[in-house]
C-alpha cells in the first residue's frame, strides 16, 4: 500500500463528508425559512380575505339598519304631518318619544 496516496484520499473524503453535512444543514435552514415565509404569506392572504368578507357583511348589516331607521323616521314625519299624536307615532314606528319630538320640531 502506498500511504502517500491514502492520506490525501482520506483527508479528501473527510473534507467532502464535512461539506455534505454542512450543505445539508444549510439546505435544511433555507427550506425551513422558505416554508415559514410561505406560511406567513398564506396566513396573511387568508386573513385579508376573511377580513374583507367580514367587513362587507358588517357594512351590509349597518346599511340595512340605517335604512330601516330612515324609513321609520320618514313614516314618523309623515304621520306627524297628518296630525298623529307623538304616542301613536311611537307605537307604530317603535322610535323613542324624544326622537319623535325632535322630528316633530324639525
Amino acid at each position: 500500500m502506498n500511504w502517500g496516496m491514502i492520506c490525501p484520499m482520506v483527508i479528501n473524503m473527510l473534507y467532502v463528508e464535512w461539506n455534505m453535512d454542512d450543505y445539508g444543514a444549510v439546505r435544511f435552514e433555507e427550506g425551513r425559512e422558505e416554508g415559514l415565509l410561505m406560511g406567513r404569506e398564506k396566513g396573511l392572504l387568508e386573513g385579508r380575505e376573511e377580513g374583507i368578507a367580514e367587513g362587507r357583511e358588517e357594512g351590509i348589516a349597518e346599511g340595512r339598519e340605517e335604512g330601516l331607521l330612515e324609513g321609520r323616521e320618514d313614516a314618523a314625519r309623515k304621520a306627524l304631518a297628518e296630525g298623529a299624536s307623538v304616542e301613536f307615532v311611537q307605537r307604530i314606528t317603535g322610535l323613542d318619544i324624544e326622537q319623535i319630538k325632535i322630528l316633530k320640531e324639525n
